[in-house]
């Protein structure tokens, strides 16, 4: 999958796949303050990889009024995908640069997260690196989610665990 800077207008997903038995998402170039890719009710009996993507979260020109930042939007939003014996997703090698700013209490970061992952199991996210993002992972209702090795800046918060989640982490930092 190939997408241009303005092959989407910068509103909704510029990647879905919905119900799909399989998906791979590889070597993108994916811009702009939306929803990126958006994979819903995955297939659970195949693997689904999301790798070595640049999700770059800050704004489209002529885009920039259109988009709320502080809405709860990810680049990367996967949610209700429920594996059984095989991780759906697996997310990895991927990088995720918002924009930074200096205030008046130093650097502050984006105010999108990288990856959401809601009501969903077995996801897999390793070798990721995050910088300026408001949350690395961002995550509600999961279970058995793995991450591992995951690089994030001072300014990048790695985890938020919201609900009951259980989540293994693994040499981040």
């Amino acid at each position: 999958i190939t997408i241009a800077r303005d092959a989407h207008g910068g509103q909704g997903p510029l990647v879905t796949a919905n119900g799909a038995a399989a998906v791979t998402i590889a070597l993108n170039l994916l811009f702009g303050r939306q929803t990126q890719v958006l994979l819903d009710n995955l297939a659970t009996t195949a693997q689904s990889v999301v790798t070595l993507n640049t999700f770059d979260l800050n704004f489209v020109t002529g885009n920039d009024g259109l988009l709320s930042g502080n809405d709860g939007r990810a680049a990367l939003l996967i949610q209700n995908t429920v594996g059984t014996t095989v991780a759906p997703v697996l997310v990895q090698g991927n990088s995720f640069t918002a924009p930074i700013s200096v205030g008046v209490n130093g650097f502050t970061g984006g105010t999108m997260d990288a990856i959401r992952i809601v009501d969903s199991r077995l996801v897999t996210a390793s070798i990721n690196a995050f910088r300026g993002v408001r949350f690395a992972f961002r995550t509600q209702n999961v279970t058995a989610t793995s991450i591992n090795r995951a690089v994030a800046d001072s300014i990048s918060t790695l985890v938020s665990a919201e609900g009951l989640d259980s989540l293994t982490l693994n040499n981040d930092t």
